[in-house]
This record gives structure tokens, sequence and C-alpha cells, in this order.
């Protein structure tokens, strides 16, 4: 399974779904409206998930969108890994082993 690109959009729940990267502009464009007209003129999206199904959603609701690629997921798991190696490196220097 090719994950590839993706756009990931929150709402004000805390949830989030995950949408094809061409509907950035739409989003960014559509919440760009909303907090420009002063938080008064809502706009309805219909979006496309990246599992090709349709998804309505009010601008008002989106807090917080970013588009996912291959590369800003490697380098994440590989920053968490040197994370934990770093913390793994510290307790042994501490004498604090894990069990």
């Amino acid at each position: 399974m090719e994950v590839g690109n993706f756009l990931r959009v929150w709402d004000e729940s805390g949830s989030f779904c995950d949408f094809e990267v061409e509907e950035e502009p739409r989003v960014n464009s559509a919440v760009q409206r909303w907090v420009d007209s002063g938080r008064t003129k809502d706009t309805v999206l219909d979006l496309t998930t990246k599992g090709g199904e349709p998804f309505c959603v009010l601008a008002s609701t989106i807090t917080s969108w970013k588009v996912s690629t291959l590369e800003g997921r490697v380098a994440g798991v590989d920053f968490d890994v040197s994370l934990q190696n770093e913390i793994r490196g510290l307790r042994e220097s501490l004498g604090a082993f894990d069990e």
C-alpha cells in the first residue's frame, strides 16, 4: 500500500481526517475567508478523503491542517529513534537502566 503525501485536517473536537493534497488550497482559502470576515461568513467545504470518499466540513470548525509527506514522516521517526537513544544513554550514564 502506498501512502504518499496527504493533507491532514483537524477539527475543533480534536479529530482529524486525511484528504488528497490537492484539497489544501481550498481549505486554506476557506478558513482564511472565515477569519478575514470577522468569523461571520462560514463556508461549507465539499472535500475528498484520501480514500476517495466525499466529506463535508464547515471552514469554521477547522483548527489546523498540514501536508504530510513521506520524507517528513521518515524524518519524524528518525528523530524519535535518536531521542530515545539519547535518553537511554543518559539513563545509563546515571546508572538507571531500563528493565
